[in-house]
């Protein structure tokens, strides 16, 4: 079966051929029945493509649907009087000069629908180019116009040539405001831009040939134009492009400065053009719009310079300051050890299962509502920063033990609270570990340290947890370091506890005790190590080794007719292992003991984390 094809494609292959048609046509009347025949095709089909696929913006296309029309029924108008002897009651350039508001108010709300407002530097751009534009206007085509003109005549000529340049600026506008169809809009700017420019030095160099075909009355150029402009309407991507986006700060980028230099460029340029044409210079025309231009490109710059320095330390995904902005801070706040200080280490649990489970672009949207909640929840004064990933700092001016493990608790209740992600509730949480300066660091990167290794902790016992220097000292970093190694070395040994039975006193289970015989300070117990080996990230690999243990030998007294459960202690950080499910099965079905012979216990600590705070 044949798929027929789309509307818009065959409005656009037939209007294309017909307007080619028009064009190759000689001036004559036959043409300009055409050409307004062709033409009327453009707003009827704009017409039908806003009813069709119903744009939040009807009626920015209703009103460029009405602005065409009013052009046909002008150009038709006076095809007319210049053809005929008729005169029309009403001036056919007057309908004519209504396309130009009508479209304008047509951009204006579809780049309004987009987007609300523009900031400062998209506004600059804008009056940048249109300044350009109309400069390039008044000196070719309205100045020339109105010199030789006389009475309502110079007016009409001054006016068609103004209105195109609004319509340019309008055009520009819509190109800066974000959401779909942007490249679209900027492709459309060049176009025309590059089309008025040229027509405009047409007219003071005889070499190059104008844009207008023949002597009539109709500029048949711009047909091309509309019938794409009708295609566009009865496309169903039409819908996009009034679409509302939020906003968002744009890097710095080169074709700003490009877009400034060639801003400046024009006022050279039209002079350079006129002493090739020979025609006076418009010395005091460029005058009166190179000096604003000056100014507002003087003014771009300087936001280029603000953005350039604000993209060093500002996270472009969520807006908060960034890591650098962070050490800048730092540096300023902690200089006086007068002055109380905190910092606060945020890292958001379960983060990696929203980016994989829902997309990167689900995982964006948490972080940048994570930093709203952040922004809400904390003072004014306080910095904020993403540091990268979903980890966050904050630094609390003025706030000591108390005051930092309340503001803890507070950013926890309310990052517990569900996040709504494109119509997904979505759940996450916190662990924040706290430094004091300058009682557990006098820098930030010590700060830092310490706040992360607390940060740790929280994973843990899953409540805030405030660093002690004890956690830190030289020895325990380097018990841990030797833990490390023993456990490579399979170094750590169990010992037994025997459940009895208390009605017959018989031997049930066990309880497996891991113990380390340490070299040098001989049999240690779990309070010597479990806390360095927190600390160090160790409670995996020491739960994993004593699994592994534990379960070997109750396989073993099994072989031997012992059949005697053995119980294994968890932390809590176990119970965060997604992996350890895996791990316990593997290591039954390894030694083919029943699930029955191996309890894992969770100590009452774990289910209360308010008992658990670290010190």
């Amino acid at each position: 079966m044949t798929r027929r094809p789309a509307p818009w494609a065959t409005y656009l292959v037939a209007g294309t051929a017909a307007a080619a048609l028009v064009l190759l046509l000689p001036d004559s009347a036959v043409r300009d029945l055409c050409f307004v025949l062709v033409a009327a095709t453009a707003p009827v089909a704009i017409g039908v493509g806003t009813r069709r696929h119903r744009p939040i913006a009807e009626g920015a296309w209703y009103a460029m649907a009405a602005a065409l029309t009013l052009w046909v029924v002008g150009c038709a108008l006076l095809a007319l009087e210049q053809r005929t002897v008729w005169t029309s009651p009403v001036a056919p350039d007057l309908i004519r000069l209504m396309l130009y508001p009508m479209v304008t108010a047509g951009l204006w709300l579809l780049s309004r629908s987009r987007t609300a407002g523009l900031r400062i530097e998209a506004i600059l751009d804008v009056a940048i180019v249109s300044t350009s534009a109309l400069m390039i206007s008044v000196v070719f085509l309205v100045g020339p116009s109105w010199a030789a003109g006389t009475g309502a005549d110079r007016w009409w000529d001054a006016a068609f040539p103004l209105g195109s340049v609004l319509v340019f600026a309008f055009l520009v506008r819509l190109a800066y405001a974000p959401g779909a169809g942007r490249l679209s809009s900027i492709v459309v700017v060049v176009g025309l831009g590059l089309t008025l420019g040229y027509q405009a030095v047409a007219h003071v160099v005889p070499e190059l040939p104008t844009l207008a075909s023949g002597a009539g009355a109709l500029t048949v150029e711009w047909l091309p134009a509309m019938v794409v402009t009708g295609a566009a309407a009865l496309h169903p991507s039409m819908r996009l492009l009034s679409q509302p986006t939020p906003p968002r700060p744009e890097p710095p980028h080169s074709r700003q400065i490009a877009v400034a230099g060639m801003a400046l460029a024009t006022g050279p340029a039209i002079i350079a053009v006129q002493f090739v044409a020979g025609v006076p210079f418009s010395a005091g025309v460029i005058a009166v719009f190179y000096v604003p231009l000056l100014a507002m490109v003087y003014l771009r710059m300087l936001t280029l310079v603000r953005q350039v320095n604000d993209q060093a330390t500002t996270d472009p995904l969520t807006g908060l300051p960034n890591r650098r902005a962070l050490h800048n801070a730092g540096r300023l706040r902690l200089a006086d050890r007068s002055q109380q200080q905190s910092l606060l280490l945020l890292d958001l649990d379960r983060f990696k299962e929203v980016n994989d489970s829902l997309g990167h672009h689900a995982g964006d949207e948490l972080l940048i509502a994570v930093a709203g909640r952040l922004r809400s929840t904390l003072r004014a004064d306080d910095l904020i920063v993403r540091l990268g990933g979903d980890e966050f700092a904050v630094l609390l001016e003025g706030a000591g033990a108390d005051e930092s493990e309340a503001v803890a608790v507070s950013l926890g209740r309310a990052l517990s609270e569900p996040f709504d992600l494109g119509g997904f509730e979505v759940r996450s949480s916190a662990s924040i570990g706290i430094a004091l300066f300058p009682e557990h660091g006098t820098d930030l990167s010590t700060l830092l340290r310490k706040a992360d290794r607390a940060m740790y902790c929280a994973k843990i016992s899953g409540a805030p947890c405030l660093h002690r220097d004890a956690q830190d000292s030289a020895e325990s970093l380097h018990l841990a370091e030797e833990l490390r190694a023993a456990l490579l070395a399979d170094a750590l040994v169990l010992h037994y506890q025997p459940v009895l039975e208390l009605r017959t006193g018989r031997v049930v289970g066990v309880e497996a005790l891991v113990r380390w015989q340490h070299p040098e300070r001989g049999l240690l117990h779990p309070a010597d190590f479990l806390g360095p080996a927190e600390a160090a990230g160790l409670m995996a690999p020491l739960t994993r080794a004593v699994l592994a243990r534990a379960v070997g030998q109750a396989a073993r007294w099994r072989s031997a007719g012992q059949e005697l459960s053995v119980a294994v202690n968890l932390s809590a950080g176990s119970l965060l292992d997604r992996e350890l499910p895996t791990l316990v099965v593997e290591l039954l079905a390894a030694h083919d003991l029943p699930p029955a012979f191996l309890t894992v216990e969770v100590a009452e600590e774990v289910l209360r984390p308010e008992l658990a705070h670290v010190r």
